[in-house]
């Protein structure tokens, strides 16, 4: 029988091993409880002590969604039988049972969890870096913004071609990042470093880039640092100042279960290969 699919685990260890977006950290602040699909396996999104985790969203005892509990100081109670789960994953209380000590084998398989950039980033495997680096995020000089989720009807690695690509500006940006009579992009400089790879020196003529209805070229520098995440680092000129806008995107291949929690951060996938991409941006006029 063929697997549907919504109900298809992605086991790929690139993907496995990295880390994915899936709240804000401000949305998990206010609702202290999210429900997530993360490379088709179900979480449980929630923090203890200020603390993000992210757990199987099952509860070992019958099989209940953990997201449809609640968070009690830091603890998880899970909705069917009162259930109760410590922030390590092990159960430390059984209502039904309340003098005898839950058994051992009473936990939750936990996954990494941390807050970085905004967001709550969760990886199911073994990570062996740290989320994607943003060094304008924390700059003081710069203002950030948490954009999005957009959901595009496109795989992740389409997503990411599609923010690196500039050649396209003249045509589907039409008088707004590029115009149809200057289209032309010049060599630039492209290399591997232990990052990714990076681009350097990407000049694309746009009509009005400082909305002062004069024409000009901007520089721009990205980054690919993961299969599923890019930097953008947008150089301008104008008026004696050099102006700084970066931007960190990730197209994550998540879905947010919206019956349960509806307008969460990161959305709902309209199918398999619809994922959001979380962006973040920072700028700054030194």
């Amino acid at each position: 029988m063929e697997v549907p699919e919504s109900e298809l685990v992605i086991t790929d260890p690139v993907l496995v091993d990295d880390w994915h977006p899936v709240v804000a950290c401000d949305e998990l602040a206010r609702r202290r409880l999210v429900a997530a699909r993360l490379l088709g396996e179900d979480i449980v999104v929630w923090q203890a002590a200020g603390r993000p985790l992210a757990w199987q969203d099952l509860c070992v005892h019958r099989g209940t969604r953990l997201s449809l509990g609640r968070v009690e100081g830091a603890t998880l109670q899970c909705r069917y039988h009162g259930w109760v789960y410590g922030a390590d994953g092990q159960c430390v209380r059984i209502p039904a049972r309340p003098d005898a000590p839950p058994p051992r084998k009473a936990r939750v398989k936990t996954y990494r969890a941390v807050a970085c950039h905004g967001l709550v980033w969760v990886s199911l495997g073994e990570p062996a870096r740290d989320p994607p680096p943003f060094p304008e995020w924390d700059q003081s000089a710069f203002r950030k913004l948490l954009c999005g989720p957009y959901a595009v009807a496109a795989s992740g690695p389409r997503i990411v071609e599609n923010f690196l690509d500039v050649a396209h500006f003249p045509f589907v940006h039409e008088d707004i990042l590029g115009t149809p009579e200057r289209p032309e992009i010049a060599d630039y400089r492209a290399v591997i470093t232990e990052r990714g790879v990076e681009a350097t020196g990407m000049r694309v003529y746009q009509p009005d880039p400082y909305g002062t209805g004069t024409g000009d070229w901007v520089s721009y520098t990205y980054r690919a640092l993961r299969p599923l995440t890019a930097y953008l680092l947008d150089i301008r000129f104008a008026q004696a100042q050099i102006r700084h806008f970066a931007e960190l995107q990730r197209a994550s291949l998540h879905d947010v279960e919206e019956e349960t929690l509806p307008g969460v951060i990161l959305g709902q996938a309209t199918s398999r290969w619809a994922r959001s991409a979380a962006t973040c941006r920072a700028a700054s006029t030194r």
